[in-house]
């Protein structure tokens, strides 16, 4: 009689390390596409060639119209060489959209080993899409300025005749003219340069709460992209057994916050600045908020609250305006009381934010 059936494998069994090994090399293969998006990130952002990539089409579209007028000192193997160095310049920032598309989805879409899935955090389809569009405006110019110096090369190697030579010229003026276009709208910003907080840039806040009760804290916490949201909540559950008797995390976090706002302001220096983290943070705590190496430290702070202030300058004003108030002469005439607003004198696309504290 035979003995009992060995076992069939179970790849996807919790003992199994077939899904482990799966997650590590998914997670490599992580790593090496952001480490492709900061290279390619870095070659698009080489100081001029921003300017150059936005000339050269302008150069190139006149000088196809110059062919039309049919200009004797006009040279058709000109615009063929400008626009293949615009081709060439296009490159690095086609490869740097493309690799910013799939390191957003990998950070924002992803369950793996390292990674969670952050969709259910606001503005994620808004960054993901915002970096789809760039990477088809990327494409576009590109292709563009392929076809533009084609039709041109077309006219000089075929000869079309005098008929059909007019129209790849003016074709080669139209490519050019999208590429000036879709440059207008590229250029003015690169997209994931920081390796601190890659994602910040294109996170627009759309949620905010009414009423702040930790005004800094609630404030920078609602202009974090994602992903540097879901860590800011990781660390201020970190922090529950690093403040001092009496404080909790989100006080002892507006109080830094609070300090770091009067050093950029001037009041204080980095001496006072850091007394002021030791009232509310033990030391192991206080010395690992100014190492470089933490996430967030003193100068990552310092950096999302100047973000932050971009945003809502209303607020800064306004809270700049109580301190000043405050640490001013405090004579019979001085209010316990003291109601203020900040209202921006324009707002863009009919929109305004009111800010009133009492």
């Amino acid at each position: 009689m035979e003995g009992p059936l060995a076992p069939l494998p179970t790849p996807y069994g919790e003992e199994s390390g077939f899904g482990a090994k799966n997650e590590r090399a998914l997670s490599r293969m992580i790593a090496r596409r952001d480490a492709g998006r900061r290279f390619w990130t870095w070659l698009s952002s080489i100081r001029t060639t921003s300017e150059i990539r936005l000339t050269l089409p302008a150069i190139a579209t006149v000088s196809c119209a110059v062919l039309l007028v049919g200009w004797e000192h006009s040279s058709i193997e000109v615009s063929i060489g400008l626009f293949t160095v615009i081709s060439i310049l296009y490159v690095p920032t086609n490869m740097a959209s493309w690799f910013s598309s799939m390191v957003a989805r990998d950070r924002l879409s992803l369950n793996v080993e390292g990674h969670k899935s952050k969709g259910s955090y606001p503005g994620s389809e808004r960054i993901i899409s915002t970096l789809r569009d760039r990477v088809v405006r990327e494409r576009l110019r590109l292709i563009s300025a392929i076809l533009g110096g084609a039709s041109l090369y077309v006219v000089l190697r075929l000869n079309p005749g005098t008929v059909l030579a007019p129209s790849l010229m003016a074709s080669g003026a139209f490519f050019g003219t999208v590429c000036i276009l879709n440059s207008l709208r590229l250029e003015g910003s690169m997209p994931m340069r920081s390796n601190d907080f890659t994602l910040l840039s294109l996170h627009a806040p759309t949620l905010h709460d009414s009423i702040l009760k930790s005004v800094l804290t609630d404030s920078l916490k609602a202009h974090l992209d994602p992903e540097t949201s879901d860590l800011w909540d990781e660390w201020m559950d970190s922090l529950e057994f690093s403040v001092r008797t009496g404080q909790t995390p989100r006080t002892a976090v507006e109080h830094v916050l609070q300090s770091i706002h009067w050093e950029q302001r001037g009041i204080i220096d980095r001496n006072r600045l850091i007394s002021e983290v030791k009232t509310v943070f033990k030391i192991a705590a206080t010395d690992s908020l100014f190492d470089g190496s933490n996430k967030f430290n003193a100068s990552s702070l310092s950096k999302l609250l100047a973000h932050t202030r971009a945003w809502e300058p209303g607020l800064f004003r306004l809270l700049d305006r109580l301190h000043d108030y405050v640490a001013g002469p405090q004579g019979e005439d001085f209010e316990k009381w003291r109601l203020d607003l900040d209202l921006p004198p324009r707002c863009s696309e009919g929109q305004g934010e009111l800010f009133v504290m009492l």
